[in-house]
Order: C-alpha cells, then structure tokens, then sequence
C-alpha cells in the first residue's frame, strides 16, 4: 500500500477508485486469518442494484478466496462498519472480449429461442458456462459468453456483520479451496446466472 493510498483508507475519503468508510465503534477488525461476515450490494456502471436483495458472503481474510481490491478494503474494517469499493473492469468482472460472441447454427436451439434468453452449457472440464443469446436469425443465432458486467466499472458496497477468529476447519476449508481455478474471482462473488435478465434460462 502507497502512502496515498494510506491516506485515504485513514481519511475515509472517497474517489472513483479508492473506498468510503463511515466511522465505527470500537468492535473485533478484520485481519489476516480472521473469518468475516459481510452483506454486500452489487451496482452496475448506471448505479443500479444488479441483485433484487441484499447478498452476503462469509471469507478467511488472507486465504486468496476474494478479489485482491475487496481483501485490502475490508482490512482494519470493524463490525458495524459500511465501505463503499469501485471496482474497474479489471478488477471485476474483465473486459469485454469480442472473440466471445459466437454463432451457432439455428438448429441447435429450441425453436423458440430468442434474445434475452440464457442457456447453461457444460464444458469439457465440468465447469458450466451460461450462453446469453444476443441475435436471432434464420440460420444462426448469435451467442454472448461475456458476463453481463465485462467491461464495466462496479460499485460494491458491504456492511461488516460479523469478525472472529477462523477455526481450524474453517482454515482447512479455505487452504482445500485454494486450488479451485474460480478461487478468487469475480465468479464468486457474483455468479453470471443470478444477474442475467429477461426470458428464464433453459
């Protein structure tokens, strides 16, 4: 951490890429090997709540289970404390990569495919990967395999529930988790099927 980036954390001054923190009373902080609890909203470039609640998620701080920005930021945060992280493209979800919107012959979807709708394919590996369908027509349909928020800047604000000191197994957990290839992205944090809007998936 550079010395501005020291200063601001300190300040609780906010810039589009450094946190805002509101004052919190004296309570357990979040550190290397604490488990912490934490309620999340996710918005979009336009400032909109991509989920319709409040999510949450529970991580080991220094266990590599978070993006890189959200562990620093919730550092030296205590409980009962707000923060608000922007998030560029790079440290989110990634830029929009265009090799990634393909065609497929029309005949390999339902006949009443349509833009907006979402399907889950497996791939070789067993991971699954959710095809957006972008474009319709007679003989191909155009697919999106992007996350919807490539290539876009995310604010995330969190709420500290609750810090502890990690149990052993919960310190287990996480080092057995390590070598998940998803281990630490943005996929974790927000899975691409609960932001996909329109049509149900298939």
């Amino acid at each position: 951490m550079n010395n501005s980036d020291r200063s601001d954390k300190e300040s609780g001054v906010s810039s589009d890429d450094s946190e805002s923190r509101s004052p919190a009373p004296k309570h357990e902080t979040a550190a290397i090997g604490k488990l912490v609890q934490v309620d999340f909203l996710l918005r979009d470039a336009d400032g909109i709540n991509v989920q319709a609640d409040q999510d949450s998620f529970s991580a080991v701080i220094g266990s590599g289970q978070l993006l890189p920005r959200i562990e620093g930021a919730l550092i030296g945060l205590s409980v009962g404390e707000r923060a608000t992280l922007r998030l560029q493209p790079k440290e989110a979800f990634g830029d929009r990569d265009a090799a990634k919107v393909i065609e497929f012959d029309r005949d390999e979807f339902p006949p009443d495919v349509a833009a907006g709708d979402h399907f889950e394919a497996e791939q070789d590996g067993g991971a699954v990967v959710v095809l957006r369908i972008v474009e319709v027509q007679p003989e191909f349909v155009k697919v999106d395999l992007n996350h919807p928020l490539a290539g876009q800047f995310v604010e995330l604000e969190f709420f500290v529930r609750n810090v502890r000191e990690a149990g052993k197994h919960e310190l287990s957990d996480m080092k057995a988790q390590a070598n998940s290839p998803t281990m630490g992205t943005s996929a974790d944090l927000m899975p691409v099927g609960r932001l996909l809007r329109g049509r149900p998936g298939r």
